[in-house]
């Protein structure tokens, strides 16, 4: 996984939200456990389902670039004739000796 640790993150971020909240509010312990854990079950199933689609996104992302890339390369290569050589009327390939 290309971010793994951002629902961890979010989770932590939720959960200490809620806990604050709790004290100004004056929840009773039990009332805060069960906010604290369905606000972190509840935060864990969204950001796992963000991630997959944030890295499902970034993998197709770098096959996209690298899939251009190669094919520049390809048209590079296929423009750029080799050093000393060239072609004669029939399309063959003639080397040229540098004196």
């Amino acid at each position: 996984m290309l971010l793994k640790k951002l629902n961890l993150y979010i989770i932590i971020i939720a959960g200490t939200m809620v806990c604050v909240l709790g004290f100004l509010y004056e929840y009773t312990l039990t009332r805060l456990a069960y906010t604290l854990l369905i606000v972190l079950v509840v935060f864990y199933i969204l950001t796992s389902v963000l991630q997959k689609i944030i890295n499902k996104n970034i993998k197709e992302a770098e096959t996209k670039r690298l899939e251009e890339k190669d094919i520049d390369q390809i048209a590079d290569d296929i423009n750029q004739p080799e050093e000393n050589d060239t072609e004669n009327i029939n399309g063959e390939s003639v080397s040229q000796k540098k004196t």
